[in-house]
């Protein structure tokens, strides 16, 4: 079964919390491969949030199983990739999650892990919105599930 947008794929934000775990479940099943990757607080407040957010995504690309040939990310910025995938095409697509379906596949397995992550917290998540969506990774929520629980920022990548 090939991963599109039959399945109702597209920006993670606009999807409901259980639409997003019934489309991570067929991701995970059906996608050629996909890798999660992580930027710990201790980083983010190092680096930066996008510079975490870029290495979060770096390290998502590194655990995929199957070599990529071409790679799309979403937004106007991609990662250092060179040294790992340099003779692999990458672009950079704004708003490419309401787009591309791999990028929605990534985006919503990226939030149903970080949104598992939150659930897993022994406090409460003030920082969700009435859909249970987390702040952007543009914004200080994304890290935080409260003021003072620190959650990694969770990129992924999928392969279809």
């Amino acid at each position: 079964m090939r991963i599109g947008r039959s399945w109702g794929l597209r920006d993670s934000k606009r999807l409901s919390p259980p639409r997003r775990r019934e489309l991570a479940l067929l991701i995970r099943e059906h996608a050629l491969a996909y890798g999660l990757g992580l930027a710990l607080p201790a980083e983010i407040d190092a680096i930066n949030i996008l510079q975490a957010t870029l290495l979060a995504m770096r390290r998502a690309l590194q655990a995929l199983a199957v070599r990529p040939m071409h790679i799309i990310i979403d937004g106007n910025k991609a990662p250092q990739l060179a040294d790992l995938f340099g003779n692999c095409r990458i672009e950079t697509l704004v708003r490419g999650d309401d787009l591309v379906p791999a990028i929605s596949a990534a985006s919503i397995l990226a939030k149903t892990c970080r949104m598992r992550t939150c659930a897993n917290s022994t406090r409460a998540i003030p920082a969700m919105d009435s859909r249970g969506t987390l702040g952007t990774p543009r914004s200080a929520t994304s890290r935080h599930c409260s003021g003072s629980d620190p959650v990694p920022f969770i990129g992924a990548a999928s392969l279809r």
